[in-house]
């Protein structure tokens, strides 16, 4: 158990200075520990010699000289301990799909030492070797992910909605000897999946040999049986004999501390998803660090179950994705802390889900994605319902790795606990660097829900003062290794994956550190930050991680036919119809960027430029003069946009499909001929867009014309009304309705157009009156139709409206509406009432 060390960062060097290794009397050079018999394994236990070696930088070896093992330190050494009795995990599948189950560390360790077994005797895997998993993050998923760790064979995670392109891609890369899945259909969302078939076909794909010659395997296993014979063997043990028998059958392996436990992949903004590389050694001790430090954990916590106090962690994750790993597995696995894991979707059959589990479980600790919060945001009625579930167990609650808005936080705050924390951090980082004000107390101390976060002690960071970017001055434990890289010589003790790629990513020269594109501010003068998002072109939708080249790559092969003339479809084709002479547009330049969206988080939008092909397959400029315009009907952008999502699944996922298409017949572009995606990012999120490096000029108004329009009419907004602001302009206190000032009809719409900076609205309907002023108002637009709301109580409904509207449109219908058809003198007096 390496965790004396995880709360000493190396020594920070100046901002922007190069990162150089030191061996100067800093943190990194500490005190060896000395050798125990504690253990069982302590003849095969050294200790570290080094706290940090820096002489490779960035290749940075925690705890050098070390010998250990992740899965001895997730659960072996609790049974040392005597806690073999502790529930380690909980599984809740989704309604219908089963019963919620329980593991004890001691059944956990039989079914382990059992799966390890098979896998050296039966596959013939040895440390070093690779697997690739596709199964649901259950007990099962756990048992092989620790039986991969105890023998020394590293592993990669991919979650039940990852696309066969996506488990390709990883397959190819990794180069496993063995990809595993379980045998039965998996429930996500309602919906089977069969993750074996999906793996079978990924394999087929792609035809990189797995590594030592010969095909990778794809092997299925039984879901979690409590009744097994291994495991019913082992809980019928003592600690000590369960101890003996598991080093007897298949001891942990003793690796260094820089051994590759798994690899877990990024979202590819740069092209090619990067394989993040984590250890057994420095990994392991930050992750379990981080759960004293921020959670204030203690050893059995949560591990009665639900039959005493309760307690425990609820990640809302896959193993698929970093979240997974780190808070769902191995830091309350190492932590001693009850791990609660919600299988399938965390918003199917309710967004409520979340909170009921946390009720029905007693959760001490919740970590979840601010989508989750959003989704329940999107339904006013969730907040009442929220209040009604008893979530007072929880200890702390935080954010997972992405920007939160202070509105998301507010709301979580109000309604599911007090203590909700917004913490960041990203795969790279392995686990959080950024949480809760660590140095002003504990869970006594109040939370302000502003989206404020602080770097964690071990974590030294600086802002470049250019680019706001974040920096990390210096490494710390749970930092990655490397990317991963160069497979064939993966057995070489001395091997570094693809280092070289791993520097010219994250570590710039001159840069000051690590720098991964996170973009935040300096908030208050108590060390605290706000994040913004990224630099770089990575966009977050749902929680979700996916870079836009990745998206862009898709819509480069798909096609449209002309306006109402036939299908769309894929590659060198006119359409599904496949008329050679048939007018086709290909596309000729296109980028993706991410467009603010209350419900997602972000929202991927495509602009994209057309190129006409005219019968014959001749190309033909779109827009070259008059006859052109009359005779060209442009692209079936509806088409193109189905088409698309169907491109974009197949090869990403869903979540990464286009919400909107932009025709447009430029993008901006820089001098340097780059496309200014800050151009459009600006524009999307409402704001002005200057356009002093643009090449042409030219190109930036009907683009921001087409995106304006959007935003009224296909856009989820979200903003607050200050009412201070109309109140005494609009007299609203002279309309009185039994003796209290209150908000007029028309004075709604003059708000409502001044706040929208649009005439387009309709179908108004008023639920309640507002009387003050100082009402927290706030309206909410999904697409066309909005809302507002004061607190959690819906106030208005109405809708945007395509094509020109006008108040002379709009008033006089509505208030005909009320009248009951007035008599047409009254109209027309009312519509010059309305002109004036």
């Amino acid at each position: 158990d390496a965790g004396a060390g995880a709360g000493a960062g190396a020594a920070s060097p100046p901002p922007r200075a190069r990162i150089r290794a030191t061996n100067g009397g800093d943190s990194t050079n500490a005190d060896t520990p000395k050798k125990t018999s504690h253990h069982p394994s302590s003849s095969s236990w050294t200790p570290w010699r080094a706290l940090c070696d820096v002489a490779e930088a960035p290749y940075f070896r925690w705890y050098a000289g070390a010998k250990t093992n992740a899965c001895f330190n997730a659960l072996d050494r609790h049974l040392a301990d005597g806690r073999g009795d502790d529930v380690a995990l909980t599984c809740v599948p989704e309604d219908g799909a089963g019963e919620t189950y329980s593991v004890t560390r001691r059944e956990l360790l039989g079914a382990v030492v059992r799966a390890a077994k098979a896998l050296k005797e039966t596959h013939g895997l040895k440390a070093r070797d690779r697997v690739l998993f596709h199964a649901p993050t259950d007990a099962t998923h756990v048992v092989y992910m620790l039986a991969c760790a105890r023998l020394g064979v590293t592993y990669s995670a991919t979650a039940v909605d990852s696309v066969t392109d996506v488990l390709s891609s990883r397959a190819a890369d990794l180069t496993p000897r063995v990809a595993i899945a379980p045998d039965a259909r998996a429930t996500h969302g309602g919906v089977a999946v069969d993750c074996a078939e999906k793996l079978r076909d990924a394999l087929a794909t792609h035809s990189a040999d797995a590594a030592g010659g010969g095909r990778c395997k794809v092997v299925t296993v039984a879901p979690w049986r409590a009744s097994a014979p291994h495991v019913a063997s082992y809980l019928a043990m003592s600690d000590a004999d369960a101890l003996r028998a598991a080093f007897t059958a298949c001891p942990c392996v003793p690796v260094e501390t820089d051994h590759p436990l798994f690899v877990s992949y990024t979202s590819g903004s740069t092209g090619k998803p990067k394989g993040v590389v984590h250890g057994h050694g420095g990994y392991v001790a930050g992750v379990k660090q981080s759960m004293k430090v921020v959670f204030e954990t203690t050893e059995g916590e949560g591990c009665d179950g639900v039959s005493g106090r309760g307690g425990g962690i609820l990640t809302v994750g896959s193993a698929g994705w970093i979240t997974g790993q780190s808070y769902m597995v191995w830091a309350p696995l190492c932590a001693g802390v009850r791990s609660v894991m919600m299988l399938g979707s965390p918003v199917y059959p309710t967004p409520l889900r979340t909170a009921q589990t946390v009720a029905r479980e007693k959760c001490t600790l919740l970590k979840t994605g601010s989508a989750v919060i959003r989704q329940l945001m999107t339904d006013p009625g969730n907040a009442a319902k929220l209040d009604a579930i008893d979530t007072s167990s929880l200890r702390y609650a935080t954010f997972c790795a992405e920007p939160v808005s202070v509105e998301v936080h507010e709301y979580a705050h109000r309604h599911i606990t007090k203590k909700f924390i917004n913490s960041y951090w990203a795969t790279e980082h392995g686990g959080m660097v950024f949480s809760r004000n660590t140095t002003s107390g504990g869970a006594d101390k109040p939370i302000a829900p502003d989206a404020r976060t602080w770097p964690l002690p071990w974590v030294k960071v600086a802002l470049d003062e250019e680019t706001s970017d974040v920096v990390i001055a210096g490494p710390y434990p749970s930092l990655a290794l490397t990317v991963f890289g160069d497979p064939e010589s993966v057995n070489d003790p001395k091997w570094r994956g693809d280092l070289a790629r791993y520097q010219k990513t994250y570590w710039p020269k001159n840069g000051g550190g690590f720098v991964q594109g996170d973009i935040a501010r300096v908030a208050g003068k108590d060390g605290g930050f706000t994040f913004h998002g990224r630099s770089d072109e990575v966009i977050n939708v749902n929680g979700n991680r996916v870079g836009t080249e990745q998206i862009e790559r898709c819509l480069w092969d798909v096609e449209t036919t002309e306006t109402g003339s036939g299908e769309s479809g894929q590659g060198g084709g006119a359409g599904a119809g496949g008329d050679a002479d048939a007018t086709t547009y290909r596309v000729k330049d296109c980028c993706v960027v991410g467009a603010p969206d209350f419900v997602k988080g972000t929202a991927p939008v495509a602009f994209v430029v057309f190129e006409r092909r005219g019968g014959g397959g001749k190309k033909s400029k779109r827009g070259g003069g008059a006859a052109s315009k009359a005779a060209s009907r442009g692209p079936d952008l509806a088409a193109f946009k189905l088409a698309a999502a169907t491109a974009v699944t197949d090869r990403v996922g869903a979540y990464a499909a286009p919400d909107h298409v932009f025709a447009v017949d430029a993008l901006p572009k820089t001098i340097t001929n780059k496309t200014s995606r800050k151009t459009l990012q600006l524009l999307l999120a409402g704001d002005d867009a200057p356009d002093g490096s643009l090449a042409k000029k030219e190109t930036l108004p009907p683009i921001a014309a087409m995106v304006a329009d959007w935003r009224l009419t296909g856009a989820s907004t979200s903003h607050a009304i200050n009412l201070r602001r109309y109140w005494n302009a609009f007299t609203f206190s002279d309309h009185n309705v039994l003796g209290k000032p209150i908000v007029p009809g028309a004075g709604w719409l003059c708000v409502l157009a001044n706040e929208m900076q649009t005439e387009k609205l309709a179908d108004v309907s008023f639920m309640r009156g507002v009387h003050d002023a100082r009402a927290d108002v706030r309206v909410v637009k999904r697409r066309r139709t909005m809302q507002a709301t004061v607190g959690d109580d819906v106030v208005l409904k109405a809708s945007v409206v395509a094509g020109e509207a006008t108040p002379r449109a709009i008033g006089p219908t509505l208030f005909a509406r009320s009248e009951n058809a007035r008599p047409a003198a009254a109209a027309a007096a009312a519509d010059e009432a309305v002109d004036a």
